[in-house]
């Protein structure tokens, strides 16, 4: 769909075979420019269009199981339109089918209110707004039984920077909208450019050893080039922000459903060798690098070629499973210092987690402004390796050993599941903890366990 263009079909007949055409169907309203729609979804066997310039406010309902007849009429399985009447005059900017008909206006979001388990007819059809937050015009995402969109901010600067969870509430008996992007609004306080969701993610592997995949993540895609995540599971109460950026911009995300779960693709936008290129990528969890290829070999090998991609490019390196540094891409190959069998071969970028400042209640108030003193810091992993990690924002990161004595050292070191204590300084005055990954290496914190005494 596009305001200023007729909609078009997009059919796929094979892995290979696309094709673009012209959406004709019977009794079509969409002939002249000023009536093209803006926004569409199926509901109920029927394919449903939403605003034009002429009509900022109508829907447009085909037949019922058949969405190639937009013919009007009365009976109960026939087309017909419907306009929001409402004290503004507020276009509509997508509509979701789900168990409802969702409309999301600048103004507010509408949902289509019938009798019990009828179906929606010219007849039993009736439109109500459910909440006053009104809609961007980025497409919206549906999860469970809930709806999240952008919601509508201001002028063009402020546009794209709010996150809504619209869902029925039964405690209320209402609908609500929750500002899901409250507590963390400075992650996308750039503007969300577009957003999807995957329900469903996959594992990776190290080294014989399972990782553990990552479920029910939005994926935003910000103006500026950052990608951000957004890990919501409100069964679980898991609601947790986050930013990816690499060298170059991710300009467009999207889910596809793969062989062992959802897949994520991004085109990313980067500078190779002095010229901007876009890359089609998506995200493997057993690949610790960017833009990275992996190459095996039946016996070990120096030389590692099939790197056009990035020439020119600083690499780093993991080479049968240990870090061994970087190389720079020359006629699309690097040359190893040490032979070997399996490579990965990429991007480097530096995972990092820093607590917020941790306060306790004190029977005076809050520890805010406390003289500090920690005891112990204890970092809980699972298949874990090369963490560097510190108790204090001030002090440079103490790197965690993660090689045992009982270890082969002619072997990479295994990933770790456990415990580790981190050393804690004398002097703790902005009580925070601070996480890094700089090695291309699989890393999970499970729970951070501080004890810490404060004394005004």
């Amino acid at each position: 769909m596009h305001p200023r263009h007729k909609p078009r079909e997009l059919t796929r007949t094979g892995h290979a075979a696309w094709s673009l055409t012209p959406y004709v169907p019977a009794g079509d309203p969409f002939m002249a420019p000023d009536d093209f729609p803006a926004a569409v979804a199926f509901f109920e066997q029927r394919i449903v269009f939403g605003y034009s310039a002429n009509r900022p406010q109508r829907l447009w309902f085909s037949k019922s199981a058949n969405v190639q007849d937009m013919t009007t009429g009365t009976g109960d399985s026939d087309g017909f339109t419907k306009d929001i009447f409402a004290r503004q005059a507020n276009p509509i900017r997508w509509v979701v089918g789900g168990t409802d008909l969702v409309v999301g206006t600048t103004g507010g979001i509408w949902v289509v209110d019938r009798p019990a388990s009828s179906p929606v007819t010219v007849s039993n059809f009736t439109i109500k707004r459910r909440i006053t937050a009104g809609a961007d015009d980025r497409d919206p995402a549906e999860v469970d039984n809930r709806v999240l969109y952008i919601e509508r901010r201001g002028n063009s600067s402020s546009r794209g920077r709010e996150l809504r969870d619209m869902r029925f509430d039964d405690a209320e008996s209402q609908f609500v909208a929750a500002h899901l992007s409250l507590v963390s609004d400075h992650v996308i306080d750039t503007g969300v450019a577009e957003m999807v969701w995957q329900e469903q993610g996959w594992a990776g592997a190290y080294q014989g050893t399972d990782l553990e995949a990552i479920d029910r993540v939005l994926w935003c895609a910000r103006g500026d080039g950052v990608l951000a995540s957004f890990t919501y599971d409100p069964q679980e109460l898991v609601s947790a922000w986050a930013r990816q950026v690499t060298d170059g911009a991710f300009e467009s995300v999207t889910v596809i459903p793969g062989a062992n779960g959802d897949e994520v693709w991004c085109v990313v936008r980067r500078t190779i060798n002095g010229t901007t290129v876009r890359y089609v990528e998506f995200f493997d969890p057993s690949l610790f690098l960017d833009s990275a290829l992996t190459g095996s070999a039946g016996s070990p090998e120096v030389t590692w070629s099939g790197l056009d991609h990035l020439e020119g490019e600083t690499v780093s390196i993991l080479a049968d499973g240990s870090p061994v540094g970087t190389k720079t891409v020359s006629a699309g190959a690097i040359t190893l210092d040490v032979a070997a069998s399996a490579v990965q071969i990429g991007l480097s970028f530096t995972p990092e987690l820093e607590l917020m400042p941790l306060e306790l209640a004190l029977e005076d108030g809050t520890s805010i402004g406390a003289a500090k003193s920690v005891a112990r810091v204890v970092l809980r992993f699972l298949n874990t390796i090369g963490i560097q990690a510190t108790a204090s924002s001030r002090t440079a990161g103490f790197e965690i050993p993660f090689r045992r004595v009982s270890d082969d050292v002619a072997q990479p070191i295994p990933p770790f599941t456990g415990d580790k204590e981190l050393p804690a300084p004398t002097s703790w005055s902005d009580a925070t903890v601070k996480i890094t990954q700089p090695n291309p290496l699989p890393a999970t914190i499970l729970a951070v366990v501080m004890e810490m005494e404060a004394h005004r």
